[in-house]
């Protein structure tokens, strides 16, 4: 009864985990092995500024980024290991945020911050909302049923995500690194 009382603290607990975990990752083993990511380098900054996005090849781009882990997600849920599954989704998501975040701060100082915000604005917003609901489903499975309505809500706010990080976000990265 007792673990029964902290379960819904067991969700943000992974994903912070996760973080942490990226974090000493970053500072202890990758930079120890000169593996760091050198993606904030300004040799790239600057080739990002110069490049032209072909809209079109970027949405396709994004929509097999995004849609296919959710469908991944969707159907590794269909088995009994869901809460495992959201579980590693969630170390991994921390895993992934620490490891960025940590090296945008490290190389770029105060304004690694501001890029990883606005790398991940508007857009992850709504990917956050519909992973959400589908990861809060395969959590609660079987007490929690799907319907039509959770369906379109998912797709519609990966829909809106897609369309922004397609159409918004390459405007707002090049913006922010003009002034970085």
């Amino acid at each position: 009864m007792r673990l029964y009382k902290y379960k819904n603290q067991l969700l943000p607990a992974f994903l912070a985990v996760g973080f942490l975990a990226g974090i000493l990752y970053e500072n202890v083993i990758s930079r120890s092995r000169g593996m760091s990511i050198e993606l904030w380098e300004s040799g790239f900054l600057t080739r990002y500024l110069q490049t032209e996005i072909v809209t079109e090849e970027y949405l396709w781009y994004v929509i097999k980024l995004r849609v296919f882990p959710l469908l991944g997600l969707c159907i590794l849920g269909t088995f009994r290991w869901r809460k495992i599954v959201v579980a590693t989704g969630l170390l991994w998501t921390g895993f992934l945020t620490g490891i960025l975040t940590v090296s945008a701060v490290m190389q770029l100082g105060i304004k690694g911050i501001l890029f990883c915000i606005v790398a991940l604005f508007p857009h992850m917003v709504f990917y956050g909302l519909a992973y959400g609901i589908v990861l809060l489903y395969l959590y609660h499975y079987p007490r929690k049923q799907w319907n039509v309505s959770k369906t379109v809500f998912v797709i519609l706010m990966l829909f809106l995500g897609v369309v922004l990080e397609t159409y918004v976000n390459p405007f707002l990265m090049k913006w922010v690194l003009k002034m970085i």
